[in-house]
């Protein structure tokens, strides 16, 4: 995922690493927030927005986010609210 993020500015290059940690930690190790992976993907993809655009980068990243999207959904119980 770190490889579609592309070239960023520097001072914002330790941010999408973050995200990136949460969104696994999302993925793999919590009980699979929708919301809050739906978020952080949003903010990954408003991150690679601040460097050149690359529509197929950020097609391939918004893929990618869709098919852990739809994996956390398939594997993850619903929070009660």
């Amino acid at each position: 995922m770190q490889q579609l993020l592309g070239p960023l500015p520097r001072s914002v290059r330790g941010h999408g690493v973050a995200i990136i940690n949460a969104i696994e930690h999302c993925v793999e190790e919590s009980d699979g927030d929708l919301v809050v992976l739906r978020h952080l993907g949003d903010a990954l993809l408003a991150l690679v927005a601040l460097g050149p655009l690359d529509s197929r980068r950020t097609k391939k990243l918004t893929q990618l986010l869709g098919a852990l999207h739809g994996h956390v959904a398939a594997t993850h119980q619903p929070h009660e609210r």
